[in-house]
């Protein structure tokens, strides 16, 4: 195609509990006393009788280094935030499958033929492939990073095309190589979805020229594991300078998939 191609901390009591309380008791208990006994350093019971020498002043409240309130228990600590578990490494790209396009036609040379559903075990919505020299000075020729054919998607309009792989089976992607076949900035959105078609995961990018060859698009860091389909969409840009079409058409070559059920 040329032109339509807190931990809320608990009020605790404080750090420094008394050791013990006054050596000579009021000759009746403080009112505001706690209800449970403070830690082991406090006596195990309050006095019955008074002391053979009454103090000078009989303290009406409990001693200033108490605490200030009068709890029935200590209060349990608020749970706390789960820590951020560290991010596993990147699956190595030589473990995973390569999907190259070259097999979708058994003929030496052709130059445009639809992708078959359960090629490689997926249903392609939208996709075909192209030769490499069908469309000479355009993404598609300097798109192909392994053998002559690369693939692309047509469903949409002159502004927006997009392009899904589709699996009965959940199933992992970690990337493929991307070319802009005809717009400078390119703007690539890949999103990823359940098996109930709610969205998982997405992918935001901006192609440069179409001569610059391919971008590989890493999504190993995203939630593109165990999904069930594959959405890729593109817009925007402008014309490249001598190129011969137009449009938000994406060459792909080397889809890597794994995690294959």
């Amino acid at each position: 195609p040329t032109n339509t191609p807190t931990t809320a901390s608990p009020t605790q009591l404080p750090t420094s509990t008394p050791s013990k309380f006054p050596t000579a008791a009021p000759s009746q208990s403080p009112t505001n006393s706690p209800t449970e006994p403070f830690p082991t350093a406090a006596p195990s019971t309050t006095p019955t009788s008074a002391p053979s020498k009454s103090p000078s002043t009989s303290p009406t409240n409990t001693p200033t280094t108490g605490p200030s309130f009068s709890p029935s228990k200590v209060p349990s600590p608020s749970p706390t935030i789960s820590p951020v578990q560290a991010q596993a490494s990147p699956v190595p790209l030589d473990s995973t499958t390569r999907i190259g396009f070259d097999d979708v036609t058994s003929s030496a040379k052709v130059a445009y033929s639809s992708i078959s559903n359960r090629y490689n075990g997926f249903n392609w919505s939208g996709f075909h492939v192209l030769h490499r020299d069908q469309y000479s000075n355009s993404g598609y020729q300097y798109g192909a990073v392994s053998g002559n054919y690369v693939a692309f998607y047509t469903t949409g309009s002159n502004s927006i095309r997009s392009g899904s792989i589709l699996s009965m089976a959940p199933f992992s992607v970690a990337g493929f190589q991307a070319t802009a076949a005809w717009n400078t900035g390119l703007n690539v959105l890949v999103e990823s979805f359940d098996a109930s078609g709610n969205r998982i995961g997405s992918h935001k990018t901006t192609l440069g020229n179409p001569r610059n060859g391919p971008t590989f698009i890493d999504l190993r860091g995203g939630d593109f594991q165990g999904l069930y389909q594959l959405k890729i969409t593109t817009s925007g840009g402008t014309r490249a300078e001598k190129m011969r079409g137009r449009g938000p058409f994406l060459a792909i070559d080397d889809l890597r998939v794994y995690d294959v059920n």
